[in-house]
């Protein structure tokens, strides 16, 4: 049932697994990387600094005073504005509260009409209906039947 599997002689055995060795190192050789792994094309000093280049290149600080000075003077009328927005009394106190009406009220109102009219007419249906049981009827059949139970 379980039989050794047939091998070639050991020479054999020898010099195909020697064959095989000498083609996996040849495709080993062979691989190719997939990562590029070169120098760039051009070189940038990426270190510097926007505003460093553009002081070496002849802003002078006299440039970037009047720069400040200009944002500051905005910035103090921005700040006027606001506080003068902010300082004037709004009229808030007539205006009246509008509350949000709902958009299916109609709908509402119909179905509620609708329910009332329905519990009327099944009011009306079990007013005007005549009972079905009578008393009189009842109570002669309970006195015949206790006559019949003790005699």
């Amino acid at each position: 049932m379980y039989r050794a599997q047939l091998r070639m002689k050991k020479s054999l055995e020898k010099k195909w697994q020697r064959r095989l060795d000498v083609i996996h190192l040849q495709r080993l050789t062979d691989i190719k990387a997939r990562v590029n792994m070169s120098s760039p094309l051009c070189l940038k000093d990426r270190s510097r600094k926007k505003k460093q280049e553009q002081l070496m290149e002849g802003i002078t600080l006299l440039h970037t005073l009047e720069r400040y000075t200009e944002i500051e003077k905005a910035n103090r009328i921005l700040l006027e504005k606001i506080t003068s927005i902010m300082d004037t009394k709004r009229e808030t106190v007539n205006v009246p509260l509008v509350r949000a009406k709902s958009l299916n009220k109609i709908a509402r109102k119909k179905k509620l009409q609708r329910i009332i009219d329905e519990n009327r007419s099944l009011l009306k249906r079990l007013e005007d209906k005549k009972s079905r049981y009578n008393i009189l009827q009842k109570q002669h059949f309970l006195t015949s039947f206790r006559g019949i139970l003790f005699i």
